[in-house]
């Protein structure tokens, strides 16, 4: 009867337990008429986003879940909705999964760091080393170039290349009552006792983008765009290296004509275990450094 939708969806229900890309094809268009006699039949939705999937055109299944999801909410669409995302969910790795990964981050975020109140991004060597009490002291085969250690940190500065970087171990960081190295709003809310994984949830990536992450990645460069947007850049642990031994977590600025580096250094021995122990998720803060390229 072609006044009844029902006659639609089971007939349509049998071509698609026959399978053939010819029967798949039926299936969609009988779903699809009983719809347009009644758009409130469940059935008919379920079947027309299961025909859709199984011929592989995820794009339209999507549309018809999202149609789905106007007329019948989510509730009884939940088991779809996540075989979809599993489906369409691109490659751990691939450019696809970093530019979701990336989008997922708060570009609002903020990550001035300061030394007792002395802004890095913008002080000298000699400024830094006033603010802990220290001198920069001459070294190397240029008079120019400058080291201080002072603390829980130290620092270098060349003439040759014009950059600053300042190094924290955390064995030292928050020890010396002279010295605040690290700010009372933390980066994105991270601590010093958070580990990597804690850290890049605070960032804003999924539970598989961070199991990834952290895995595979000796290397993980973050820098925002002038679009209100993130690029996230990743340097694979080479196959050779393992087990690897670290995990670098970077926040790359342009700030006028400076060059900005935060990067976060996660070892797996900080969190009580071995040294050989390949990175995951729960390696913890070793060391944190600060680099100024101008």
């Amino acid at each position: 009867d072609a006044k009844r939708p029902e006659a639609y969806i089971g007939r349509g229900d049998a071509y698609v337990g026959i399978g053939t890309a010819e029967s798949l094809a039926a299936a969609q268009g009988d779903y699809e008429s009983a719809l347009a006699l009644d758009r409130s039949l469940a059935d008919a939705w379920l079947g027309l986003i299961n025909a859709c999937i199984l011929q592989g055109d995820y794009e339209g299944a999507q549309r018809a879940l999202e149609q789905a999801l106007a007329v019948l909410g989510a509730d009884l669409l939940q088991e779809q909705q996540e075989a979809l995302a599993q489906l369409t969910a691109p490659e751990p790795g691939s450019d696809a999964f970093l530019q979701a990964a990336a989008a997922h981050l708060d570009p609002a975020v903020d990550f001035e760091f300061s030394i007792n109140g002395v802004p890095v991004a913008t002080a000298d060597i000699d400024t830094l080393a006033a603010a802990v009490g220290g001198q920069a002291e001459r070294m190397g085969d240029y008079d120019e170039d400058r080291y201080l250690c002072q603390g829980p940190f130290s620092a270098y500065q060349s003439s040759v290349s014009d950059y600053v970087e300042l190094i924290w171990l955390l064995d030292e960081m928050g020890r010396a009552e002279d010295v605040t190295i690290w700010p009372s709003e933390y980066f994105a809310g991270i601590a010093v006792t958070d580990t990597l994984d804690q850290a890049l949830e605070k960032l804003g990536f999924t539970a598989e983008e961070r199991a990834w992450l952290a895995a595979s990645c000796s290397e993980i460069v973050l820098s925002p765009g002038g679009d209100g947007t993130w690029t996230l850049n990743v340097m694979l642990a080479s196959e050779e290296a393992h087990p690897q031994q670290e995990c670098y977590l970077g926040l790359q600025y342009d700030i006028g004509d400076i060059l900005l580096v935060y990067t976060f250094e996660y070892v797996m021995e900080k969190a009580g275990m071995d040294a050989e122990t390949p990175v995951d998720g729960r390696a913890m803060l070793k060391a944190m450094r600060v680099t100024i390229v101008h």
